[in-house]
């Protein structure tokens, strides 16, 4: 069963990494996010049918706006509303609103708890790498990292918009890209 926890660490913390001091061969996955407009999405999903859709809802000169939305087998599960303060890069805001239309504030506090992966800076880039995902083929680098005792590996792609996640592979289960796109995606909160 793949840990749920995990699951969202890495399809909703992973893909806003801000690594600092990059290496030539990385992915500068900062950039990424701070260019990333309002309407880009990405899609991805385990084996175990969780689904998840990161989507930029908005974004101006001081936060960034971001959703995450999360299906178990096409069913909604919830949404995850996250508010960056671009200038330090810090969560400021995470509320979770579930189908029943019922609104929790998460605290911040709280969400640093699963946030060690978000500023882990001991990414070791492994090998350029050509992955074949449900979205397509992808050339990109391939990564690794532990935090917690857990070896994470992230395939990155600079063809993908928003996050460059294209697969990733943890203890306990997976992700890979399904679909992404320009627009489409229409925000919930």
């Amino acid at each position: 069963m793949i840990c749920l926890r995990s699951l969202f660490c890495l399809v909703v913390v992973v893909p806003f990494l801000w690594i600092s001091n990059l290496q030539a061969n990385e992915i500068n996955l900062r950039q990424r996010i701070l260019q990333a407009d309002p309407g880009q999405w990405v899609r991805m999903k385990s084996p175990g049918g969780i689904e998840t859709v990161t989507l930029i809802t908005s974004k101006d000169k001081k936060f960034l706006s971001v959703e995450i939305h999360t299906y178990r087998k096409t069913k909604p599960q919830s949404w995850v509303e996250q508010v960056y303060r671009l200038k330090d890069q810090n969560l400021i805001q995470c509320r979770v609103k579930y189908p029943d239309g019922s609104i929790d504030e998460i605290p911040v506090n709280q969400v640093s708890l699963w946030v060690d992966i978000f500023k882990n800076k001991g990414y070791t880039f492994v090998d350029n790498e050509t992955v074949k995902v449900p979205a397509g083929e992808f050339e990109g680098g391939h990564y690794r990292t532990i935090v917690n005792d857990n070896l994470i590996h992230l395939w990155l792609s600079k063809k993908v918009p928003v996050t460059g996640l294209v697969k990733s592979r943890f203890r306990g289960g997976s992700t890979q890209l399904i679909d992404f796109g320009n627009e489409g995606i229409q925000p919930v909160f």
